[in-house]
């Protein structure tokens, strides 16, 4: 089934995890990796960008990654639906095309209204309760945990509203039954295993996990169970995961089906699988567990292959049937008819003669069918596969060795003797006193070549070594006698200019305050010249310029925001810079922002202890959820600033001064009634902070 990863948020990074199998179901990665692309709108033009698939994710063979940057490209827009597709990837010998998951960007309802969105839903699903009588289909009401719906047909309408895929299933008393065919679903049972009646309905490609499934079903293409419990069902060419399975178990279509980890589900209700007349079936049971019975295969093209430990009863309604077990499973073979062929895979022991006796063939000295058979029997018990000879033929060995061959040739010849290997020329090059590979010729030698020797002489050389200047003949050598580096830059003058006036720069705080440490430039484009300075604890910087009227300066000093200017120099000057606070707002939740107020006296010093109050009055990304409507009240700190955290984006809110909002109920929190001398309204922006105000006190 497809895997829906939600409705996401524009420019967003969506990450997801998908697997690759062999036909029984053990993980494999890919031979071909293919390309992981991503098609829009249901369009066929195609976009890799931003996308990122990683294989064997973690290490874990069969389990890859794929994240998606939706910042990547424009082709990622909000209202428009996108499917991500494997193209052309080689999976246990098959090409394969596939899809591996469904989004969508900012294209659902997202509440409000009576609208639904997806987000709404936990676990991005429809929730269903058969005890709780609610039919109803309302977006955003009904299918939730709370109120849960009570049949499939009012879970489908929801998902299909809501774009859904995943149903959770309450457990219940009553049982749930198909009233009409799903497709690509995710059924999954919380609670303990819950009652589904498939009801003959068709259920292609879904997945259902903690279910007890009864009934047939009309068509159930490649449908997967994990951990539930199958009893009286039909299945078809789908897998089963740690699932029991109880009394006449139907093979409708030839499959194949793949039971991996499953057991009967007790002594007394061991499953029957019925082939139904079938031809050409194929019934996987991978690590079986108890006994089971196989009735009415009637052709020699039937398949069943077991593993695992129990006990197999062929019964007389069987005519034709190959039947292949490991030694842990004990037949009955009752059939009629030309009658069952049963085959025990036996362990296979191979000699390192017989592999170095078919290697050698493989490479192309005398590859024959005799040679791939048997090859292809020894593969079929390693592979526990039981049908190797349709899959390594004589035409697969024929490429693996022309591929070995190409390798061997790459690498280059090795006697492959003694030392004349990979490891004895790595070897040879790095010990000194390995032995030299013969392969080598020439007049290499490791003890005078390797690099162990060259260390070695190089070592020597460099401890006697003559005019090799230390640490204070460097120093020396390029001015810097003075080995504290500290002590050498304090020696160097300040560049404070050499004009022929004096200038006087005084940095201080908006309320008259001496910054010290602030460092001052002035330039003068013109005649190229320049001088800079750092402020005293009285905050003053003195610098030589000549007469210019366009001096430009340039002020920073740590915790406050930088200041430029032009000024004049006419003969000696002196000018006084004034620099605002900085401060590092409070960091608000996604969606929201931190707004601030600065309150400043007459002389511009801050003033601490002074309330302001804001109310939400409309607008804003609400999301879905009701924004609080109370005045809020915060005070200044030492540095005169009142900071609202939470503000939602787009919002627009009522600030004043004092602990009431005009047009409020005029009463504070602390029953007292306060003048809102400062009033005024703010647009909260997109942004993590912003001014609202900037207030100086009477």
């Amino acid at each position: 089934m497809t895997n829906y990863l939600g409705d996401i948020a524009e420019d967003s990074t969506i990450r997801f995890h998908w697997d690759t199998a062999n036909g029984s179901g053990a993980s494999i990665t890919r031979a071909t990796d293919g390309t992981v692309v991503v098609y829009k709108d249901g369009g066929t033009t195609e976009s890799t960008a931003g996308v990122t698939d990683t294989e064997d994710f973690d290490s874990l063979t069969g389990v890859h990654l794929c994240a998606i940057d939706t910042s990547a490209d424009a082709f990622y827009a909000t209202g428009s639906d996108y499917s991500v597709v494997l193209q052309a990837a080689t999976i246990d010998g098959e090409t394969v095309n596939a899809t591996l998951a469904t989004f969508s960007i900012e294209n659902r309802s997202s509440g409000g209204g009576g609208g639904g969105g997806s987000t709404e839903y936990p676990n991005g699903a429809v929730w269903i309760d058969a005890d709780a009588s609610n039919t109803n289909t309302v977006s955003g009401t009904d299918g939730l945990p709370s109120n849960p719906v009570s049949t499939f047909a009012a879970a489908e309408t929801l998902a299909a509203a809501i774009g859904l895929s995943r149903f959770m299933l309450v457990s219940p008393t009553a049982e749930l039954a198909l009233t009409a065919g799903i497709t690509d679903r995710e059924i999954i049972g919380i609670g303990g295993r819950v009652l589904v009646d498939l009801n003959n309905k068709s259920v292609d490609t879904v997945r259902f996990m903690r279910c007890d499934i009864t009934g047939a079903a009309s068509s159930a293409p490649k449908t997967d169970y994990t951990d539930c419990a199958l009893d009286g069902v039909t299945i078809r060419d789908g897998v089963a995961r740690r699932c029991s399975f109880a009394n006449t178990i139907t093979l409708h279509t030839p499959g194949p089906a793949r039971l991996i980890d499953c057991f009967a589900h007790s002594i007394t209700q061991a499953p029957t699988f019925d082939h139904d007349t079938l031809a050409a079936s194929k019934l996987f049971l991978n690590n079986w567990s108890g006994d089971f019975s196989i009735s009415n295969s009637t052709s020699n093209s039937n398949f069943v292959y077991v593993t695992g430990s129990g006990r197999v009863t062929i019964e007389s309604s069987c005519t034709d049937l190959g039947l292949y077990h490991s030694p842990g499973i004990e037949v009955t073979d009752n059939s009629t008819g030309t009658g069952a062929v049963v085959t025990e895979i036996a362990p296979v022991s191979i000699t390192g003669t017989e592999v170095q006796a078919d290697v050698v063939k493989i490479l192309g000295e005398d590859l024959t069918e005799n040679t791939a058979g048997r090859l292809a029997q020894n593969a079929s018990v390693l592979l526990d596969n039981g049908d190797a000879a349709s899959t390594l033929t004589l035409s697969a060995l024929t490429t693996v060795a022309s591929n070995v061959s190409t390798l061997v040739n790459r690498i280059g010849a090795f006697t492959g003797s003694g030392v004349n290997t990979v490891l004895g020329f790595f070897q040879a090059m790095m010990r000194s006193d390995a032995t030299l590979p013969s392969d080598v010729g020439g007049t290499f030698s490791p003890v005078t070549h390797a690099l162990q020797a060259i260390r070695a002489r190089g070592d020597a050389a460099w401890t006697t070594a003559v005019g090799i200047l230390d640490a204070a003949g460097i120093r020396s050598a390029i001015g810097m006698a003075i080995a504290n580096l500290d002590a050498q830059l304090a020696a160097v003058a300040a560049p404070a200019g050499n004009g022929a006036n004096t200038v006087t720069i005084t940095v201080e705080t908006t309320g008259s305050s001496p910054i010290s440490g602030a460092n001052v430039k002035m330039t003068h484009t013109a005649s190229g010249s320049s001088a800079f300075g750092t402020s005293t604890a009285a905050g003053v910087v003195t610098l030589a310029c000549d007469d210019y009227s366009d001096w430009d300066i340039a002020i920073e000093a740590t915790g406050y925001v930088g200041q430029t200017d032009v000024v004049d120099v006419s003969g000696d000057t002196q000018e006084t810079f004034q620099l605002t606070a900085s401060y590092s707002a409070t960091p608000s939740a996604p969606g929201h922002a931190t707004g601030s107020i600065l309150v400043l006296d007459c002389s511009g010093d801050p003033v601490e202890g002074e309330s302001y109050s804001i109310r939400y009055e409309y607008g804003g990304d609400l999301d879905g959820v009701s924004p609080c409507r109370d005045v809020i009240t915060v005070t200044t700190d030492s540095d005169g600033i009142a900071e609202f955290v939470g503000m939602i984006h787009e919002a627009t809110y009522s600030f004043a001064r004092g602990t009431t909002i005009a047009g409020h109920s005029g009463v504070s929190p602390f029953g007292q009634r306060q003048n809102t001398t400062t009033t005024g309204t703010v647009t909260v922006p997109i942004a993590a902070s912003f001014n609202i105000s900037e207030v100086t006190t009477a």
